[in-house]
């Protein structure tokens, strides 16, 4: 009879198992192909940017050539007077000389347009990629079961509040508790296969009360530690790259996974924690 239980339990496991092997591909693929776009993206950008440098050079070049041209022509209309009189001829040339300069002022207003349209886009994904709680770009961005992005300071404080509001009201409260390990002696080994002894252990488990962490958005609960988004850590670079944004200094403590140790302890600090 246990036999049979253990096989049907590890036919469970491996389909779990397969299950989310099959979820961990899918992300994996997502995963490169966002890379794929980013660098795509990126390329982009770079060739527009030269671009719009170049065409922003030769336009001011050109003004600067029209400018003194005008004022050439200006010169030469005085003199022109100051000879001949024939003002009406100069004056024509002048007023044609105008029209010219007056098209490429507005050929230049249209490129100076089409450059700011541009940055326009850049400020679109700024808005996707700023923390919902500090309204700051997420330089290090942590993601939660929900799908929810913040920075690593807004979300531990937020955890760190829920915790502080626990301890209070819990003073005792030990978060290694969270996992226990408890050696079965021959007659409780027994007593499982009847189920008395494991009412008897979630008994002892469920006595034992947990701080509910939940997503500051959705407040759906938090049951594991946030996984860090490399990916959004990119497109925030790439964006502060195209802005000319200083990427600010980070301490290593924001892109390290200690940082959660305080709301969700490693299975190595309490592995030897026996009832």
């Amino acid at each position: 009879m246990e036999d049979s239980l253990l096989i049907e339990e590890l036919r469970k496991e491996v389909k779990r198992a397969k299950s989310v092997n099959v979820t961990l591909t899918r992300k994996w693929t997502d995963a490169k192909k966002a890379c794929k776009e980013i660098e795509e993206g990126k390329q982009e950008s770079e060739r527009k940017r030269k671009e719009d440098s170049r065409l922003r050079r030769v336009a001011e070049r050109r003004y600067e050539e029209l400018r003194r041209e005008l004022v050439e022509a200006e010169a030469k209309l005085f003199a022109a007077d100051a000879e001949h009189g024939d003002l009406r001829l100069i004056a024509q040339g002048l007023q044609g000389l105008s029209e010219t300069l007056q098209s490429e002022r507005d050929s230049l207003a249209n490129t100076i347009s089409t450059f700011q349209e541009r940055y326009l886009e850049i400020s679109r994904i700024e808005d996707i990629i700023k923390c919902a709680i500090c309204d700051d770009p997420m330089w290090i961005a942590w993601s939660i079961g929900c799908g929810h992005d913040f920075c690593a300071d807004c979300l531990a404080g937020w955890f760190h509040a829920t915790l502080s509001t626990f301890k209070a009201r819990y003073p005792t409260y030990d978060p290694r508790l969270r996992t226990l390990t408890i050696p079965l002696t021959p007659e409780q080994r027994h007593s499982l296969a009847t189920c008395q002894y494991a009412h008897d252990v979630l008994g002892v488990l469920q006595a034992v009360p947990q701080p509910c962490y939940s997503c500051p958005m959705c407040r759906v609960p938090v049951t594991g530690r946030p996984s860090q988004r490399y990916v959004l850590k990119s497109i925030v670079a790439e964006a502060a790259a195209v802005t000319g944004t200083t990427v600010p200094q980070q301490m290593g403590l924001e892109e390290s996974e200690s940082l959660w140790d305080e709301f969700w302890p490693r299975d190595t600090e309490y592995q030897n924690l026996t009832l």
